[in-house]
């Protein structure tokens, strides 16, 4: 699961880093739907993510 999440992490930020983004767009449905967290939580650490990149 730590292995799966990271590989996921690394391509949203290879995404995130050729877009331009914050990051929220593509990382909320991929915690939500893959990792299997709560709506609530994923947005929170979207947003943390986010402000600290």
């Amino acid at each position: 699961m730590i292995l799966h999440a990271l590989l996921i992490g690394a391509l949203v930020g290879v995404v995130v880093g050729s877009l331009s983004a914050g990051g929220g767009i593509v990382s909320v449905p991929i915690l939500v739907y893959v990792l299997g967290q709560d709506p609530h939580q994923a947005t929170g650490l979207s947003l943390i993510i986010v402000g600290l990149t």
